[in-house]
């Protein structure tokens, strides 16, 4: 029984096979166990091609530390009979290693670097060749700076959301108000953290003050201004360490923080009095993306590997390991409402994401970022 991952035979982009869709008809859910079943079924049925296939030259994956591991491409192993070259780099400097490399075929980005290698080299990609990407999330499949018209040019493949953390016990207002303007309630005056990055804070600020968040006008610059200048009594710590932020929301210290769905998690697993608010205005969303950067005579397969990392298998891997979003809505699936609800981003994933404010600013965020460290400064 295969999974969603190897429902289509890749020579030829052949459709997905009749038993995928007999599958879906009956309702039956893509589970672990049908990837594993699937996995051998294909290994027995490719084996002859495979020996042959296995003279090619591995496709080369350069990606942040930590992030892929070998099962994530089981498909890809069983196909070719050899693993894709993993490498590795410090997160926000894989553009770095990529210039030194140019044997890479795929490389894996986080959204800082995300518009960057869209614009410079990354491949468009077909959505017709994209076995997984019809199931990756709408709102995932139109994020700004990533798309050649409709083409995607990188693909999201993990993500995570920002919106407000709050100790319902200590700031139910904040729950109640659904909107980042609550960040501005003088209820909370030292007791408010908000973030220390203004790759966030700047686009909270612009959120909150109802302007333009990726590319405003030097009027709206300053209405941003003095909306976090307004702000700047109530708050208690301008942080992004988790473990600092975990620590003041957990003592009391704090009641209210602009921080990431998987910090609420972790103060809700010691049953904590927390909510995670996503605003009406939108949460502040961040990824990972892959991308295609091979040659020609390379890029069928670096394709393969690009549409892998957007399914299920290395989805559900990344969301029960580290609580990170995949782009799979079959991933969500097998996870379950309980766990999708435990990290915050249920009950519907999809409104969330199609409401998103995504930090892959494709205008220069100089500016802004400039106006959201001279308040984080005291200027």
């Amino acid at each position: 029984m295969p999974s969603p991952d190897e429902a289509r035979a890749r020579g030829g982009h052949a459709r997905r096979t009749a038993m995928v869709g007999t599958l879906a008809a009956r309702g039956k859910p893509w589970t672990r166990r049908s990837v594993l079943a699937g996995t051998v079924a294909a290994g027995t049925l490719a084996l002859t091609a495979g020996r042959a296939r296995a003279q090619l030259r591995p496709t080369v994956v350069l990606a942040p530390e930590g992030t892929v591991k070998p099962e994530d491409l089981a498909v890809y192993v069983v196909k070719y009979q050899h693993e894709p070259e993993l490498r590795f780099a410090p997160a926000g400097r894989v553009l770095e290693a990529l210039a030194t490399q140019p044997d890479v075929d795929v490389a894996v980005v986080g959204d800082d670097e995300a518009v960057r290698l869209a614009n410079t080299g990354a491949v468009p990609l077909d959505p017709a060749d994209l076995i997984n990407w019809r199931d990756a999330f709408d709102g995932l499949r139109r994020v700004p700076g990533l798309l050649s018209g409709r083409d995607p040019v990188v693909l999201p493949v993990a993500w995570g959301a920002y919106g407000i953390v709050v100790r319902t016990d200590l700031a139910a207002q904040v729950q109640a108000h659904l909107s980042w303007s609550a960040l501005w309630d003088v209820r909370l005056a030292g007791r408010l953290a908000m973030p220390e990055d203004p790759r966030v804070g700047a686009l909270v600020g612009a959120l909150a003050a109802g302007v333009e968040p990726y590319d405003p006008s030097a009027l709206e610059l300053a209405q941003v201004r003095e909306t976090l200048r307004l702000q700047r009594p109530l708050v208690r710590a301008y942080a992004s360490d988790p473990a600092v932020l975990e620590a003041g929301l957990a003592t009391g210290e704090m009641a209210a923080a602009v921080a990431p769905h998987t910090l609420f998690a972790a103060l809700r697993r010691r049953s904590l009095p927390v909510a995670f608010v996503r605003p009406r205005e939108g949460a502040v969303v961040w990824l990972e993306g892959a991308a295609v950067v091979a040659p020609p005579d390379r890029r069928e397969r670096a394709v393969e590997v690009a549409d892998a990392l957007v399914g299920p298998t290395y989805g559900y891997r990344r969301l029960r390991e580290e609580g990170l979003g995949a782009a799979s809505r079959l991933a969500f699936q097998e996870a379950g409402a309980a766990l999708v609800a435990e990290l915050g981003l249920g009950p519907d994933t999809e409104a969330l994401l199609r409401g998103a404010v995504f930090r892959t600013e494709p205008a220069d965020p100089t500016a802004a970022h400039a106006v959201y460290r001279e308040i984080v400064e005291g200027a």
